[in-house]
């Protein structure tokens, strides 16, 4: 049996109704649980916060990067629709309001549009000729993966080049990656939290599945409630949730104190296929499912037996007699 503490799950009740408690009692069902669901990492706080804090100075220029980049996007179509777009707008609008029997106020000359279009003035010159003068890509871009769905096509790519067919004679081995990555996960922010239960699986998978011990490793931090907020501020973006920087990134040596004391997690059920050695049980885990079950079990099977019945009966009258 494990010793670990015990842990209470409490949830509402999805039926229907409730029913009386007068005649039901409490019992405790065991439930095995499933052998091959992968934890999340455990962390203290303070090294997440530490991890997290020295991120979020190695990404502070990319916050600048994606703020300038969406002015100049916003300054480029605005400079597209020509200085006239505002005046052609309220026109339409202002004509839209006329009533359909009363004349239009505005006369033919206001509501005239050339038929080419005009040529571009100096200052919609100038505002294009912005982009070339903009900030440059900052070099730890490169090396990000940002969002959800990037950070699993990250990871299962990763899985995948471990792969190969498995034979008798088989003797070849298994592809390498050369970078490790760090994948911070905002798990605190995320509702519902199946959008990255998937994540601790797939982070096992790799790190069960390299062929050495020196490369291809994957660091799986979450962090704790309100980090999202403070990796969109660094980000420059709206939303972000999960972040994973490769080793080769700039300034990413800073974090290799603290990497050591991330846990690697794993799947037993793939190491073994590397590295042949006495196989390991894991601990047995048993849960307890607090419910309710009434108190005289014949009864309540005649009763229901009865509500079965008559909800048949019900049924055939109404086929009979339709509304």
């Amino acid at each position: 049996m494990s010793d670990k503490t015990a842990r209470i799950h409490a949830n509402p009740s999805n039926r229907a109704g409730a029913r009386g408690a007068a005649d039901r009692k409490v019992v405790f069902r065991s439930v095995l649980d499933n052998p091959f669901r992968v934890q999340w990492p455990s962390l203290p706080v303070n090294v997440q916060n530490t991890i997290f804090t020295r991120v979020l100075d190695m990404v502070r220029e990319v916050s600048i990067y994606h703020h300038s980049r969406h002015g100049h996007s916003f300054q480029r179509k605005r400079a597209q629709k020509g200085p006239n777009a505002r005046t052609r707008k309220s026109q339409r609008s202002s004509s839209r309001d006329t009533s359909p029997h009363e004349p239009n106020s505005l006369d033919d000359e206001t509501l005239s549009v050339p038929a080419c279009p005009e040529t571009p003035t100096n200052s919609n010159t100038a505002v294009l000729g912005t982009e070339s003068t903009s900030i440059p890509l900052p070099p730890v871009l490169d090396h990000l993966e940002i969002g959800i769905n990037q950070v699993t096509k990250l990871l299962e790519g990763m899985a995948q080049s471990y792969r190969r067919a498995v034979t008798a004679k088989d003797s070849a081995e298994l592809a390498t990656n050369d970078c490790n990555h760090l994948v911070l996960v905002c798990r605190g922010d995320v509702n519902p939290p199946i959008l990255i239960q998937h994540l601790p699986h797939l982070a096992a998978a790799c790190n069960s599945r390299r062929a050495n011990g020196t490369t291809g490793k994957v660091w799986l931090v979450p962090l704790p409630k309100g980090a999202e907020l403070s990796l969109t501020e660094a980000l420059g973006l709206r939303r972000a949730c999960v972040m994973s920087i490769a080793d080769s990134a700039p300034d990413f040596s800073t974090l290799t104190t603290l990497l050591e004391k991330i846990p690697l997690i794993t799947a037993p059920w793939l190491s073994h296929l590397l590295t042949p050695q006495v196989d390991s049980l894991v601990p047995t885990h048993i849960k307890q499912l607090h419910t309710t079950a009434p108190k005289d079990m014949r009864a309540a099977k005649q009763k229901r037996a009865k509500s079965r019945a008559a909800a048949r009966q019900r049924k055939r009258d109404s086929k009979k007699h339709p509304a």
